[in-house]
């Protein structure tokens, strides 16, 4: 029987692994009570990799446009930031001079850290995965910055107030105002509500429609090497409307929540190497051929042994 000398080289894996992303994709199917996002992402490294592997996105971009470093950007592993939109219609959205908050140009309040649970299909197995906001906006129409701004412009001032910041990223026309907020560090886990509440002071009250709404977020998932291969799935539902996870003011919302459903796929992988010529093996006695020759005996086995190198991307047994 033939055996094998084994030369196994340490796996060469990145073991530092809070993964972030931001993507997302939604169904283009009818609005009634809940919209419905999937996020999908897949762990299947390349066992040589010396800089280590990441769960990458495979979800399809669903942004109308895009600006550099706005929407989709680059490819897409979980540490990359992206944004969904979501087309939720927020009509009768009251925008007035009033000194109340939930009234101001821009309002948006939104709740802190979640936890998703992630559930191996057809065992049971359970893995929990970190979700955070990390951008926030909207898009109003029709765009009223000009006659409620200060700067009688489409744009507001590059300014948010509350636990955001401005984002170089806002678009604008007489008849449509998009812009996203960067949300601050520490709210990211805590939740915030930031706005724009410098008027001009001729303008009093407005109704306006959101049309649609954009949130950016990360995931740390959890560490896929104590994750067996297979399909994994969770889900997330964040509620719309005053004081709820998703709040942009006084308005009629077309859905009461957004449900954000994952599924992570792992396959982890196995490389081994044999040196060149190993497609032949010569077989012979233990101390080879010479103390046989001659003894009209025959040896009790032959063996060859073949070095090889073995690669993995996870500790296998």
């Amino acid at each position: 029987m033939g055996t094998a000398n084994i030369n196994r080289e340490p796996s060469q894996v990145n073991y530092r692994y809070p993964l972030y992303v931001l993507m997302g994709y939604l169904l283009l199917s009818p609005l009634t009570e809940a919209a419905t996002i999937q996020v999908t992402a897949e762990y299947k490294p390349a066992p040589y990799d010396i800089n280590g592997s990441k769960f990458i996105n495979t979800t399809p971009c669903s942004v109308e446009w895009q600006a550099e470093g706005f929407w989709c950007n680059g490819t897409a592993s979980l540490e990359k930031e992206q944004a969904i939109n979501i087309p939720i219609k927020i009509t009768s959205r009251l925008v007035s001079n009033d000194d109340k908050l939930e009234h101001a140009i821009t309002y948006q309040k939104f709740t802190g850290e979640k936890t998703v649970e992630l559930t191996k299909m057809g065992s049971g197995n359970v893995h929990k995965m970190k979700f955070k906001l990390t951008q926030i906006g909207a898009a109003q129409i029709p765009n009223i910055i000009r006659e409620a701004g200060t700067n009688g412009t489409l744009w507001l001032e590059k300014t948010v107030q509350g636990d955001c910041s401005f984002r170089q990223e806002t678009w604008a026309s007489p008849s449509r105002f998009e812009y996203f907020y960067d949300i601050k560090n520490a709210n990211q886990k805590s939740g915030g509500v930031c706005y724009n509440n410098i008027f001009n002071t001729t303008f009093t009250s407005k109704n306006i429609t959101l049309q649609r709404i954009y949130i950016g977020y990360k995931l740390q998932p959890p560490d896929p090497l104590k994750m067996e291969n297979g399909t994994y799935k969770g889900s997330l539902t964040l509620s719309l409307g005053r004081n709820k996870d998703l709040d942009f003011g006084d308005a009629t919302y077309s859905d009461s929540n957004v449900t954000i459903e994952f599924t992570l796929r792992v396959t982890h992988q196995l490389k081994v190497e044999f040196p060149a010529g190993s497609n032949k093996v010569i077989l012979q006695p233990p101390k080879g051929w010479a103390p046989w020759i001659n003894s009209g005996k025959t040896p009790p086995n032959l063996k060859a042994e073949l070095p090889f190198r073995l690669w993995s991307s996870a500790i296998f047994y």
